[in-house]
């Protein structure tokens, strides 16, 4: 039975593996009962990895043969709810730029900074860095943001106006010898 004319729809990447196969198998099932996959037919691609899935009757299948196509439609996943831990402002903006990749990529496969998103601000103390898709991607949408936080201590440290007593600095002898006269002079 030929199966180049069976057309499944509804197809995205956020569609299962699970379902995808099951849904296969329903369409090949109907034009030649009995068919099972990886004997009578193969399954090339992935609804989350490829946007045209290949389904392909295997050279030893007695039931069906040629191929069929189905498109994947792709569906923006949103990273408006990632929430991206505070990072360091000693942070290079290159590693920023890998762990925002690495977070992104797990929604969305085939990710690319400059065709999808882009982060913008400065890696400044305190600073609010943003991490924007871009309006061209066929991948993601949405926006999220990451802050700043100062890691690096400040090499001129204010002064205390009223620092505390150290003893090695003769303040504490000091104040000892004065409290010991004031002790002294008591009746």
């Amino acid at each position: 039975m030929d199966i180049s004319d069976v057309y499944i729809a509804n197809v995205n990447n956020e569609t299962s593996m699970d379902d995808l196969k099951r849904r296969v198998h329903q369409a090949i099932n109907q034009k030649a009962v009995g068919v099972v996959e990886d004997i009578d037919y193969t399954i090339e691609g992935t609804p989350q990895t490829t946007n045209q899935i290949k389904v392909k009757a295997t050279s030893t299948s007695k039931l069906i043969q040629n191929s069929f196509a189905i498109e994947v439609m792709q569906v923006k996943f949103d990273i408006s709810n990632i929430v991206f831990p505070k990072i360091p402002s000693s942070t290079p903006m290159a590693s920023l730029i890998q762990m925002v990749y690495i977070y992104i990529s797990r929604l969305a496969h085939g990710i690319q900074l400059g065709r999808d998103f882009i982060v913008s601000g400065e890696i400044e103390p305190g600073s609010i860095l943003f991490v924007d898709a871009l309006p061209g991607s066929q991948l993601i949408k949405g926006f999220f943001t990451i802050f700043v936080y100062d890691d690096i201590p400040d090499p001129n440290p204010p002064i205390d106006p009223n620092p505390p007593t150290n003893p090695n600095d003769g303040t504490l002898v000091s104040l000892k010898n004065d409290l010991q006269k004031l002790l002294n002079s008591i009746p």
